[in-house]
C-alpha cells in the first residue's frame, strides 16, 4: 500500500509540473464583451522577475486576502528540487515572493472567516501534509502538523477555518483502501478529530474524491464522487451538515449522474449547483436551484445549454451581487477556447461576454473592487489578469 502511495505521489508530481509549466510573466488586460472587435490592450506588462523561476498549481487556485492577490506557487531550486512559496500583489502591478525554503508542494490555500490565511503543504521527500497559518497578512507564517491517527493523506479538496472549528475535506490511504475524510478541530489545529468517513464499496480499492466544501447560512454542504462498483461507474453526491461539521449525512435528492462543477450561494438565500450533463445527453440542463437547503432541485430552463458552441465544458463559476459569471472551454474548430457567460437575472437568461481561443481558466475573483479574470495561455503559459 506505502508503495502505491509512492507511486501516486509520483504521478501526482508529473501531472502537476506538465498541466501547469513555469511562468515568468504576467499580463493584466481589461476583458472585451462579445461584439467588440478591439483586441485587448495591456493596461501594464510585468517584466520577468530576474531571480524568480517559479511555477504555479493549477489545483491550488489564488485568493484574495489581506488586500493582496496571492498565488500559491511552487519555486524551481538550483540542481533540482522545488520549493512551495507564494506570490503576491496589491495593485496588480508590484509583485512579491515568499520562499518557505521546503522541500514541498502548495496543495490549497484557503482564506479563514477572520481573514486569517492557512496554505496546505505537502513534502515530497516524507510525503507527510502540514498546514502553514498567517495570522498578519503573509508577513510571518506559523507551522501545524496533522496527526490524524495513521491516515496517510494523498489530496486536500477544500477546507473552512472558522473562529469555533477549523474543517478540511480530502483523500488519503487507510486500511483496505484510499477513503474519503473530514476532520475538524476545535483547538486551532492542536488535534484533529475524524468526523466523516465513506469507504470504498466491495471491489474496490477506492472510495471517491471530495471536490468542495460549501457554507450557506450556517450549514456546511460536502459534493464530490463515489466510485460505483456494482455499475462500474462514478455517481456524484452532496454530503450535509447543519451542525457545525460535527455529523454528516447524504443529500439524497441530488441525481447520481450530474456531475457538480461548483455549489454557490444566490441573492436569495438560495444554493445553486452548477453542473455537467450526462455525456449521453449534450442538452441537459447546466444550472440547477434549491431554496430548501439542498433538499429539493429545480431546473433553471434557459440555462446555459450545449447548443451555441460544440462540445463546450463547464470550468469555473464566479457570483457577484446579482451577476453570475461562467467560464468554460469549447473544443470548437482551430482548437481550445475560454467561454465566458453572464446572467444578470440570477441564471434565467444568459450572453457570452467573451469567446478567445487559446486561453483556459484558473480562477475569477473579486479584488480592489473590481472583478478579475485570470487566465493562463495555452501556448506560453502565461499568466493573463483581465479586469471586467
Amino acid at each position: 500500500m506505502r508503495s502505491f502511495f509512492i507511486y501516486s505521489l509520483i504521478l501526482f508530481s508529473f501531472l502537476i509540473l506538465n498541466a501547469c509549466g513555469s511562468s515568468n510573466s504576467i499580463v493584466s488586460k481589461k476583458l472585451v464583451p462579445k461584439g467588440d472587435n478591439k483586441t485587448p490592450e495591456p493596461i501594464f506588462d510585468l517584466a520577468p522577475l530576474a531571480d524568480l523561476d517559479y511555477s504555479l498549481n493549477s489545483y491550488a487556485l489564488p485568493i484574495v486576502a489581506g488586500g493582496k492577490i496571492i498565488f500559491p506557487i511552487f519555486l524551481n531550486v538550483s540542481g533540482g528540487g522545488q520549493r512551495a512559496g507564494i506570490l503576491s500583489s496589491g495593485d496588480s502591478q508590484v509583485w512579491e515572493k515568499a520562499d518557505f525554503s521546503q522541500s514541498a508542494y502548495p496543495m490549497k490555500i484557503v482564506r479563514g472567516d477572520n481573514g486569517d490565511i492557512y496554505i496546505f503543504l505537502i513534502n515530497y521527500l516524507s510525503s507527510n501534509f502540514e498546514i502553514l497559518r498567517s495570522v498578519d497578512d503573509g508577513a510571518t507564517w506559523n507551522s501545524i502538523s496533522l496527526d490524524l491517527g495513521g491516515v496517510q493523506l494523498q489530496s486536500i479538496a477544500d477546507a473552512n477555518f472558522n473562529p469555533n472549528s477549523w474543517i478540511f475535506v480530502g483523500s488519503g490511504l487507510y486500511g483496505d483502501g484510499q477513503h474519503w475524510f473530514t476532520f475538524r478541530s476545535t483547538d486551532n489545529g492542536a488535534t484533529w478529530t475524524k468526523v466523516d468517513e465513506l469507504l470504498p464499496l466491495p471491489g474496490s480499492t477506492t472510495a471517491g474524491t471530495p471536490k468542495q466544501l460549501f457554507k450557506n447560512n450556517g450549514v456546511y454542504f460536502l459534493q464530490g464522487w463515489l466510485r460505483d462498483t456494482e455499475n462500474a461507474t462514478y455517481k456524484h453526491v452532496i454530503r450535509r451538515s447543519a451542525n457545525d461539521g460535527v455529523s454528516w449525512s447524504f443529500v439524497n435528492s441530488w441525481p447520481a449522474d450530474l456531475e457538480i462543477v461548483q455549489l454557490e450561494a444566490g441573492a436569495d438565500n438560495s444554493i445553486f449547483a452548477f453542473v455537467k450533463p450526462p455525456t449521453s445527453s449534450t442538452s441537459s440542463i447546466l444550472l440547477k436551484k434549491s431554496l430548501d437547503g439542498g433538499r429539493t432541485w429545480t431546473d433553471l430552463p434557459e440555462a446555459p445549454r450545449y447548443i451555441e458552441l460544440a462540445e463546450e465544458f463547464l470550468s469555473m463559476v464566479y457570483m457577484h451581487d446579482t451577476n453570475i459569471y461562467t467560464c468554460g472551454v469549447t473544443n470548437a474548430v482551430g482548437g481550445y477556447s475560454s467561454v465566458i457567460r453572464v446572467s444578470q437575472d440570477q441564471g434565467l437568461t444568459w450572453r457570452i461576454l467573451r469567446n478567445e481561443p487559446g486561453l483556459e481558466c484558473i480562477s475569477m475573483l473579486r479584488f480592489n473592487s473590481d472583478n478579475y479574470l485570470i487566465e493562463r495561455s495555452r501556448m506560453t503559459g502565461n499568466i493573463l489578469i483581465y479586469s471586467f
